[in-house]
């Protein structure tokens, strides 16, 4: 991981990785739930 400096520049507007790490999270959370809630119903 590559050292980044404390107080953003000027050209630190690009947000790209962090939209992209947006867009991962939410597509997976339902599939993450799913997969978590399935066993609790299933009973014992």
């Amino acid at each position: 991981m590559a050292l980044e400096p404390l107080t953003p520049g000027p050209g630190a507007a690009d947000d790209a990785e962090l939209r992209d790490l947006g867009r991962r999270f939410w597509a997976t959370l339902p599939l993450t739930a799913a997969g978590t809630a399935a066993p609790a119903m299933a009973g014992p």
